[in-house]
């Protein structure tokens, strides 16, 4: 499961919320850490294994640019 796309970071971090903050398009399109999980048991339990896939910095668009500052 692509998580990130090369112009937005669509995923909530607890330990670098600001990634989150910068990369996204529309606060309201966030996946949460719960949602996360959410979907990796809605998988398990069909027998389909989900692997969220974090490509950083490469894909995490503009969120890379500011979140050092």
């Amino acid at each position: 499961w692509h998580l990130t796309d090369s112009n937005s970071f669509p995923f909530y971090s607890k330990r670098l919320p600001q990634v989150t903050r910068y990369g996204i398009f529309n606060p309201n399109q966030v996946y949460t850490p719960n949602d996360v999980l959410d979907l990796i048991e809605y998988g398990t339990q069909r027998g389909i294994k989900i692997i969220p896939e974090l490509d950083a910095p490469s894909h995490a668009g503009k969120s890379r640019l500011n979140v050092f500052r």
